[in-house]
């Protein structure tokens, strides 16, 4: 049985050109470091990744100050 992953999705793009784009756009508002969670077709751009789901809300309600529609994706 894997270990799952929680990651905060900030943004979402269809195709890997448009996720490395809003990297850009969104690094000139907050500097952090972003990755790409692919899956089901998305291109997810996460703000960090945490091991446990209550690490993962603690971390969400802070960046929801800076990113309102943020949300955590299992994995």
């Amino acid at each position: 049985m894997s270990k799952k992953t929680y990651s905060i999705i900030v943004a979402s793009s269809p195709n890997a050109k448009n996720a490395e784009l809003a990297i850009k756009e969104l690094s000139a508002k907050h500097d952090a470091a972003y990755s790409v969670v692919e899956g089901n077709g998305r291109h997810r751009i996460s703000i960090g990744d945490y091991p446990t789901s209550t690490d993962a809300s603690k971390a969400l309600s802070e960046i929801k100050n800076i990113f309102p529609d943020a949300w955590v994706l299992t994995h």
